[in-house]
């Protein structure tokens, strides 16, 4: 782990002027307003709503797409299709995917994402190998993440999803699955895991609770820092009985300690 972020310090110092000079136009764009689509598939109909940007970024150069880029986003024949386009900067992306519907889930699998950086440009190609599970009784929203893909060991270049805001509603839902986090917390992935992702579910698959329509968050950052009233009330109290437990023992000793001359008499501390 130490040697992974050894070699993001050197891309880091490459890549900050640029991520400076595209950051007016990030902001701009972060406050627009969001992405709304509805999408189809053979048995079921949902919501999404996007406010997003995706990173190219190397020593020399730095493409970002916003969701006002997407020109296609739809399912069609077991495939998902995303394309992006900058024309502005004559660069364009696109992400396919293979789908498959069952009764109660939706997975997403098989990514490719290629990518165009130029007019005079070869096309960049990356599979991504996660598989990706949502389960239809649910409506999933994800806020300030950040992902970063390495393209290559050398950590000079590298793709970046920001979730500033996603909502996937699947129609007639009855639960609600919420992950918020950080934008300064990276994610590192690797595009050849393949990892299942199951938001809000543990390891075995299995919802934390089945009969819970409330939200559920594995922000555990946030949890700590809501809770630091809590947290300060249950440490006082924990130093109040230390102290008490201290005074208490200082007076025994205390009263054990007679005079030589004065018969000893059993008292109700002997047993300690």
């Amino acid at each position: 782990m130490m040697k992974h972020f050894t070699t993001l310090q050197p891309m880091f110092l490459y890549i900050l002027p640029l991520y400076l000079v595209n950051s007016k136009q990030r902001l701009q764009k972060t406050t627009n307003k969001e992405r709304v689509m509805n999408l189809s598939l053979e048995n079921t109909n949902f919501n999404i709503s996007l406010n997003i940007s995706i990173d190219y970024i190397s020593s020399d150069d730095h493409k970002t797409f916003f969701q006002d880029h997407i020109t296609k986003f739809s399912f069609n024949n077991s495939k998902l299709i995303i394309k992006l386009e900058r024309s502005d900067l004559k660069t364009s992306s696109k992400i396919k995917c293979t789908s498959i519907e069952s009764e109660t889930e939706v997975e997403i699998s098989g990514c490719n994402l290629s990518f165009k950086p130029g007019q005079n440009r070869s096309i960049l190609n990356f599979p991504i190998g996660y598989r990706y599970i949502f389960k239809t009784n649910k409506k999933y929203e994800f806020s300030n993440h950040t992902i970063m893909f390495d393209i290559d060991e050398s950590g000079f270049q590298s793709i970046q999803f920001i979730l500033y805001h996603v909502s996937i509603e699947f129609e007639g839902y009855t639960q609600k699955c919420e992950l918020n986090s950080h934008l300064s917390q990276n994610v590192y992935s690797y595009f050849n895991s393949t990892d299942v992702i199951r938001p809000c579910e543990s390891g075995d698959g299995k919802d934390p609770d089945e009969n819970d329509d409330t939200s559920s968050s594995l922000n555990f950052y946030g949890l700590m820092t809501q809770n630091l009233g809590l947290l300060a009330i249950l440490i006082s109290v924990f130093l109040l009985v230390c102290i008490t437990a201290s005074l208490m023992i200082y007076a025994i000793v205390r009263h054990r300690r007679k005079p030589k001359n004065v018969k000893k008499v059993k008292e109700p501390y002997d047993w300690l």
